[in-house]
């Protein structure tokens, strides 16, 4: 009867080997669980960026123009991001269109005035990141190579008529999760609203494009489509990857 009832148990080998094949099977399914997430965050973002997309598009339909990029404060080196406030009253005033889930909440749009007293709070001095960016060289008329923030003074939006490919041409597109306050080379690096990358400072180019979707990003194109596509893929030293950011459709060599 003893020897009958002891042989019932578990003895403590027997016991690490069960926890260490749950342990071995958790791990496993992790991954499998964690994958429709974040495609679901995915896809929750591209709907984001096709209403932008839109947006961008009643905006120059009503406006003859595109929206200003920003606006810059002479011998400072700040500026405002104004194109997200134009296009706020075209989304019903939602704020969440311009989130993606995949950031943290850090990056969501607050209602109250920028820390240095903006009425737009959408200033990119280094206290409000954002999820999307748009394109300063494409949509906005900003000078091509190496810009300063002198150069983005009452920066104003392109007209329509002055694209030669637009379904070539990216519009708005995630931004890089990436954040800090330190000027590299003359330049903000991380979320601020505005992809000012320029294939003449590429030194750290995944601080200047999404990463945040399976390390790469969504773009909407002025036309409207949408791509995704690895960060590394969207500013490769290629002419096709150099005319996407271009309005002109050129890859402009002599900047790189």
């Amino acid at each position: 009867m003893k020897r009958s009832q002891h042989n019932c148990g578990f003895t403590l080998i027997e016991l690490l080997v069960v926890i260490a094949v749950i342990a071995l099977l958790a791990a496993l399914l992790l991954p499998a669980f964690s994958r429709p997430k974040a495609l679901a965050k995915r896809g929750y973002c591209q709907n984001n960026l096709r209403q932008l997309g839109v947006a961008l598009n009643l905006y120059a339909d009503d406006n003859g123009a595109y929206p200003p990029c920003s606006h810059g404060i002479r011998g400072r080196t700040s500026s405002v991001s104004l194109w997200n406030a134009y296009l706020l009253p075209l989304v019903a005033n939602s704020r969440d269109i311009f989130y993606c889930p995949a950031f943290p909440e850090s990056f969501r749009w607050a209602t109250n005035a920028s820390a240095t007293g903006y009425s737009y709070p959408t200033n990119i001095e280094g206290n409000r990141p954002f999820c999307y960016a748009l394109n300063t060289r494409g949509v906005a008329a900003a000078d091509f190579g190496v810009a300063t923030f002198n150069t983005l003074l009452d920066e104003v939006g392109r007209k329509p008529g002055e694209f030669a490919a637009p379904a070539e041409m990216i519009a708005i597109g995630d931004d890089t999760d990436h954040t800090t306050n330190n000027p590299s080379g003359g330049y903000k690096t991380g979320g601020w609203g505005e992809f000012t990358l320029t294939y003449v400072h590429m030194s750290g180019r995944e601080s200047v494009i999404g990463t945040i979707h399976n390390a790469g990003g969504n773009m909407v194109f002025l036309d409207g489509h949408l791509e995704w596509s690895h960060w590394w893929k969207w500013i490769e030293f290629s002419e096709t990857a150099a005319r996407r950011w271009n309005y002109d459709n050129q890859p402009h060599h002599e900047f790189w």
